[in-house]
């Protein structure tokens, strides 16, 4: 089957894709964090007025390290997902700098040696 916006994906442009050890798959687009559980999606995006939520929109790259945790990075930084309390913690707050981010372009995301995602 092909799913898209029609199936509740939030946008064609497919930017990262991993599966969390509870079978969720986890799509990045340009355009919110998709969670399918394998009939529908969950869209994250963006609330300015919430801290708890997904820092950008813009979703580039995904990781589910070895203690399946989900890191996420988007436009504005680093987040991770705290599944227990379904909200989003933003790493990257208080520790960039905007014009880090603005300078840059993240090519990848992977687990370093102390299980730290960097």
């Amino acid at each position: 089957m092909t799913y898209g916006t029609k199936q509740g994906l939030s946008q064609l442009a497919v930017n990262a894709i991993v599966k969390d050890a509870q079978g969720f798959i986890w799509v990045g687009t340009q355009n919110g964090l998709n969670q399918f559980d394998g009939n529908h999606f969950k869209i994250f995006r963006n609330d300015a007025h919430d801290n708890a939520s997904v820092s950008h929109n813009y979703i580039s790259k995904l990781l589910i390290d070895s203690k399946d945790r989900l890191w996420v990075i988007t436009s504005s930084g680093l987040d991770q997902y705290d599944f227990k309390h379904q909200k989003f913690i933003r790493h990257a707050k208080g520790k960039f700098d905007k014009s880090f981010f603005d300078d840059i372009f993240v090519w990848s995301l992977k687990e370093g040696a102390n299980d730290i995602a960097k």
